[in-house]
């Protein structure tokens, strides 16, 4: 393919582009192939950074609601795994709002995968200790601010009792 030699040789952003045309050129077609599909998908994850990855994993989504089993089980399940590693990177770099996202991601493409029951409990008790230490963190963070607002009254109210 000659986005993937493009990337190869250098040419990241010409090759990305060469390999999303490629991907649409596929798509367009009666039948789609899912293989070819979802190596173009994987090659410009392997690119992209986390906004472009983002992306693409919608449209792989896309593409797997839209078609009947077209899209290889096993590449949804690398899928899966990137987002929820991405969203346990975002998790304990404090960027709650991107976890969630990636979790979300991770959750809606382990229904398509094999094993399901047992992955989707996995994720799904992980990510409600997520959603906990978030409310937590919300909560306390709350009364810090209310324990800063008490504060500053108490000085106001201490000066103009010093004046």
């Amino acid at each position: 393919m000659v986005g993937m030699s493009c990337i190869e040789n250098g040419y990241k952003t010409y090759g990305i582009k060469c390999l999303k045309s490629g991907m649409s050129m596929i798509c367009k077609r009666n039948e789609v192939d899912g293989v070819r599909l979802s190596r173009i998908i994987r090659e410009i994850i392997n690119e992209s950074d986390d906004e472009e990855i983002l992306d693409m994993i919608d449209k792989a989504i896309t593409m797997i609601k839209s078609t009947d089993g077209i899209y290889p089980k096993k590449e949804i399940e690398w899928l899966m795994g990137i987002s929820w590693n991405k969203g346990n990177k975002s998790r304990y770099k404090q960027d709650n709002r991107r976890a969630k996202e990636w979790y979300n991601k991770a959750i809606t493409l382990s229904e398509n995968i094999e094993r399901r029951d047992e992955i989707i409990e996995k994720m799904n008790k992980e990510y409600q200790i997520f959603i906990n230490e978030i409310n937590k963190s919300s909560i306390f963070n709350k009364l810090q601010r209310i324990k800063e607002i008490i504060k500053i009254k108490m000085i106001r109210k201490t000066n103009k009792l010093n004046k």
